[in-house]
């Protein structure tokens, strides 16, 4: 029998192309699932962390990313909340979508639901919107994604041929960020920062080490700007300086790296406890990203950060919780047995002037009089917690009590000495215990100290800037006048 070595390569050649062209459309599919799934990513954790888009108001109303996501939400929620089980719970003003994506135990069930049947119109919605140009929240697609065709079917763009180039070219860029660093010429680095994220948005140390350079670095040699001289930005909510704008452009590029790589707890971190906590101060929002950073993996250290946070907060009770746990993990660790005495001790001084308020604001005798007995416990408690405790901190809690009960007697030059003495065994009360000294001095009618002074003009200053509402310096006047309520 003749055979034909032309017409069976071809048939081979055939079949090899028509498996080919199947299993090439077989991975588009995979490409663009995989790349629809990144985008609802970004797009839920900007949800549920309202983080600031990267792009200006005006610029952002051309985007549709928040009505798609819109529609996403919509078609996925039931099917999502039945797969979950009953123990899934998502946070009021959230969607169940937004709050499963922050934890990897569910991402094989959003998966299933991304490259379903179900969601392919919505597939097909983000890739034409994506071409468009009309989505926000795409820097971190892929170069599987880039290569499936979504630059364009059929066609290979000169982007796609150089995708690939793209994190050589971000270490390059990062080189010189790091020669400028050393050659002190730390604005210039701000630019290359950016563009090296731009090229690669899953850098996370160029995220977490551009924000350390604008945070801390860039503003080290900034001198402090008075509040009056501050002008008031509505994006931030806040007054700022040229120190302060710093800062705040730090968080903006860590936001935009938790945009990008929303389960990297290190940019959460940062952003909760370099930028919130130790540089503005504002315990809050430390406290609501450490608490991201803990629930992702991490070190053992986040949550203890965390606690330290919710202690600052007045969140005393979740912050003593927390230490409980970390010593089930870490029997006898002497941080954690030290911080649950310390916690113990500002809960029983909290509850003592608890009472003590309700007292004063009834007219009852009876009632005033089993409130006082109640202030009273719960001073004894906490002295005796103090005592046992003997470190410069609690020493210095106790003369807040002894402090207070002299005050109660009359006896203001007294309880001035005591708080004075107690600010100087502890530092972190120095501001604390400055604040009690001014109100026990000016009920005893003491002369103020001319810093004394000069702290109070300070803070009548700091409730206004230039530029700043009249609605929200009204709030700050009102939040002076809280904090200055008489403690006795």
């Amino acid at each position: 029998m003749k055979k034909h070595p032309n017409i069976t390569l071809a048939l081979i050649l055939l079949l090899a192309l028509s498996i080919g062209s199947f299993q090439g459309r077989r991975l588009d599919r995979l490409f663009e699932a995989q790349a629809f799934l990144q985008w609802i990513a970004s797009v839920g954790t900007n949800e549920r962390l309202g983080l600031d888009g990267s792009v200006g108001a005006d610029e952002s109303e051309k985007y549709e990313d928040d009505t798609l996501y819109s529609d996403v939400v919509v078609a996925t929620e039931a099917t999502l909340l039945a797969q979950l089980g009953d123990d899934f719970v998502a946070e009021e003003g959230h969607s169940a979508l937004s709050q499963a994506l922050e934890n990897r135990t569910h991402d094989a069930a959003i998966y299933r639901l991304v490259k379903s049947a179900k969601l392919a119109p919505l597939r097909g919605q983000f890739l034409e919107k994506l071409r468009a140009g009309k989505l926000e929240y795409t820097q971190e697609l892929s170069y599987a994604a880039i290569m499936s065709g979504l630059e364009g079917k059929g066609s290979v763009s000169i982007f796609n041929l150089f995708f690939g180039f793209r994190k050589v070219a971000a270490n390059f860029i990062w080189l010189q960020v790091d020669r400028y660093w050393h050659s002190g010429l730390l604005h210039r680095m701000i630019p290359l920062m950016k563009t090296c994220v731009l090229l690669d948005p899953n850098f996370v140390d160029a995220y977490l080490l551009g924000a350390w350079h604008l945070g801390y670095n860039v503003t080290a040699s900034m001198d402090y700007t008075p509040y009056p001289l501050r002008t008031w930005v509505d994006k931030y909510q806040d007054c700022l300086g040229e120190q302060e704008s710093y800062y705040y452009i730090s968080i903006d590029f860590l936001k935009d790296g938790i945009r990008n790589n929303p389960r990297n707890y290190k940019l959460y971190f940062d952003l909760g406890f370099g930028m919130y906590r130790e540089k503005l101060e504002d315990t809050e929002n430390a406290v609501k990203y450490l608490t991201y950073a803990a629930r992702l993996p991490h070190e053992r250290w986040v949550p203890r950060m965390l606690y330290k946070s919710l202690e600052e907060n007045g969140e005393y009770e979740k912050a003593l919780e927390g230490w409980h746990l970390n010593l089930e993990r870490f029997p006898e660790h002497s941080v954690s047995l030290r911080s649950i005495k310390r916690l113990k001790g500002l809960i029983a001084e909290r509850n003592a002037g608890e009472a003590k308020a309700k007292a004063k604001a009834t007219t009852d005798v009876a009632e005033r009089e089993a409130l006082m007995s109640e202030y009273r416990a719960f001073a004894a408690e906490a002295r005796e917690i103090w005592v046992e405790m003997d470190e410069p901190y609690a020493a210095a809690r106790a003369l807040r009590l002894d402090a207070i009960e002299r005050a109660e007697k009359g006896l203001y030059l007294e309880a001035v000495s005591y708080l004075d003495k107690g600010r100087f065994e502890a530092g972190s009360l120095f501001v604390e215990f400055s604040d009690l000294i001014i109100e026990f001095k000016n009920a005893g009618g003491l002369p103020l100290s001319l810093s004394e002074q000069k702290q109070l003009i300070r803070e009548e200053e700091g409730v206004s800037c230039v530029g700043m509402p009249e609605s929200v310096r009204e709030e700050r006047v009102a939040e002076l006048r809280e904090r200055r309520k008489p403690t006795i």
